[in-house]
């Protein structure tokens, strides 16, 4: 099950394609040792992946699952990107 942080950096990642760790940081309003840990994780789970210039992303072959784990957990509406 993934954790509220989690949750918080993949919606971001999702609405915003591509983000920096401070980019992430800012957007989600979390800690940067909270964000950290919680990409270390989805990292480990293959739900998010380094892009370009230390940039992060939802890998293409999650993206599914991803988007509808979110609108599951009433993070991602059904009208959202």
């Amino acid at each position: 099950s993934l954790s509220e942080s989690a949750l918080f950096v993949l919606v971001a990642l999702r609405l915003q394609d591509v983000l920096s760790m401070s980019e992430v940081v800012e957007v989600t309003n979390l800690s940067l040792a909270a964000v950290r840990t919680t990409v270390r994780d989805l990292l480990s789970r293959g739900l998010v992946e380094w892009a370009a210039d230390d940039h992060l992303r939802v890998p293409d072959d999650a993206l599914q699952s991803v988007t509808r784990t979110l609108r599951r957990r009433h993070f991602l509406h059904l009208g959202a990107a």
